[in-house]
């Protein structure tokens, strides 16, 4: 398609360990497109689950509900 989408990183408080951050993005986009979310819904709340990973060390930990936090808090980087 010709369509393009502005998806934006979110800036994370440290960075601790960056691996599995792109299984996490994988998976928390799916898990939103399944949903019903939009390209853009899905895309930033991937983003998201991402950043909450590179914050910990180990697999992805958090919930829904801390994934949303983190999209109202953290700073936006485009």
């Amino acid at each position: 398609g010709t369509d393009f989408y502005r998806i934006p990183a979110y800036k994370p408080g440290q960075i601790v360990d960056a691996t599995g951050c792109g299984d996490t993005y994988t998976i928390g986009y799916l898990y939103q497109r399944v949903s019903g979310a939009s390209i853009e819904e899905a895309g930033r709340f991937a983003a998201a689950m991402s950043t909450l990973k590179i914050e910990k060390s180990g697999p992805f930990c958090g919930n829904k509900e801390d994934v949303i936090r983190c999209m109202e808090t953290a700073e936006q980087m485009y």
